[in-house]
C-alpha cells in the first residue's frame, strides 16, 4: 500500500514533538521543567492521493495506544486529496 515510511514517521511523532515541545532539540539548556505537561501537536504530511483513506482507516479507533488522531485530509490544486493533518496528544 505504500504507507510504510508514512508508518514509521507516525508512530515517531509523539517522540520528536516531545521532544520539540519541551526544548530538548538543538538546546539542552532550554528544556521544560519535569512537571510540565507538552500540549498537544499537529502535523501535516503530503501523502500519495490513495493514502488519506488509507491513513484515516488505520488510525481511526484501531491505533489509540499511538496517540495520534486523523483530523481531516485536504485536496491539491488539482482537488485530489494530497494533505493529511494530524492530531499527536500528549499525555
Amino acid at each position: 500500500d505504500g504507507l510504510d515510511i508514512v508508518r514509521e514517521i507516525v508512530a515517531r511523532l509523539p517522540e520528536w514533538t516531545t521532544q520539540v515541545n519541551a526544548g530538548t532539540i538543538g538546546n539542552e539548556n532550554t528544556a521544560a521543567s519535569v512537571d510540565t505537561a507538552p500540549a498537544n501537536s499537529y502535523c501535516y504530511m503530503e501523502v500519495d492521493d490513495s493514502h488519506p483513506a488509507l491513513i484515516q482507516s488505520w488510525l481511526d479507533g484501531t491505533n489509540e495506544e499511538l496517540g495520534v488522531q486523523f483530523v481531516e485530509s485536504r485536496k491539491d490544486i488539482s482537488g485530489r486529496d494530497r494533505f493529511v493533518k494530524l492530531l499527536i496528544e500528549h499525555k
